[in-house]
């Protein structure tokens, strides 16, 4: 009997179950599948992680204080998690924050969160931005706050595997399976517990259950009570190689992480779902090395 069964081994589960292992009393385990070694129809694979990237925008400036704070904390943690693990998934390259104009509600209210949060950013007005960042073609009234220190951005796939090799270390038990089913059961005590059953058959009983699975939550009989109120919010997402050896990409070698919300510049590509709106949201990574070699 488990004292805590943490299902979806991303990187919420992933570091719940640290958490939860932080004291020796907890007998706690962690379940989700691995990442697919293929992507195809035939791997008979209808769950993933929203986790299999090698990049992923982490910073403290927001709109919201607490979402602020709550971050700030976060990012603290990070060079503890990798000396501990082993395991390096921070790149402290900096973020920018940006919008069109000083009047731009988004960046007031960015400004606002980082003075209540105690973050640290400078700022930029048009010429300076364009001075610096050269790179980026955006409208000509930006203005700008950037963050140099507790932002950039973490490799996620190497968070989930220091984040659960510390977990295991302090006792955790990882089961690389997805659950098909949860119900309670009665305990010969008369106390109760919770059944845990996966797709491959195997049982498992804990007294508490913790659900980290996000969009999944409503695949398999999770919570076969409950219906979710989900909406599908479509996002283009692009990858692009780049080549260093041109002058115009090697001053991208030190480009922070990018947000900015605000009026398309006008020479900017819109899909046809964002055609003739007034104000766009995008985000963009700075040059991140994968797997294969590519930039």
């Amino acid at each position: 009997m488990y004292d805590l069964c943490i299902i979806g081994a991303g990187m919420i589960g992933s570091s719940a179950a640290r958490h939860a292992t932080l004291s020796s009393n907890n007998k706690v385990c962690l379940i989700g599948p691995s990442e697919p070694k293929e992507r195809s129809k035939g791997n008979n694979c209808d769950i993933y992680g929203a986790y299999y990237d090698e990049a992923r925008i982490t910073r403290s400036c927001s709109t919201d204080v607490i979402w602020a704070k709550l971050a700030l904390e976060s990012i603290r943690r990070y060079r503890d998690i990798e000396n501990k693990s082993g395991i390096k998934f921070y790149h402290e390259v900096g973020n920018i924050m940006a919008g069109a104009g000083s009047n731009s509600s988004f960046l007031k209210s960015v400004r606002s969160a980082a003075i209540q949060s105690n973050v640290e950013t400078e700022s930029f007005d048009a010429e300076m931005f364009r001075k610096h960042f050269s790179y980026l073609k955006v409208p000509d009234n930006v203005q700008a706050e950037l963050e140099t220190t507790n932002a950039g951005f973490i490799n996620p796939r190497k968070l989930v595997e220091a984040e659960q090799t510390l977990a295991s270390q302090q006792g955790c038990t990882i089961i690389d399976n997805v659950v098909h089913k949860i119900e309670r059961i009665v305990c010969s005590d008369g106390t109760y517990a919770m059944k845990v059953v996966t797709d491959s058959g195997r049982c498992i009983n804990a007294r508490k259950v913790l659900l980290t699975t996000g969009a999944f939550t409503s695949f398999r009989q999770l919570v076969p009570y409950l219906k979710f109120d989900f909406q599908i919010i479509p996002r283009l997402v692009i990858l692009a190689e780049v080549d260093f050896s041109t002058d115009a990409m090697k001053q991208m070698r030190s480009m922070p992480c990018f947000i900015y919300e605000g009026p398309p510049h006008k020479d900017w590509k819109m899909m046809d779902y964002v055609k003739g709106r007034q104000e766009t949201s995008l985000y963009i990574m700075p040059p991140v090395k994968y797997p294969d070699g590519t930039v």
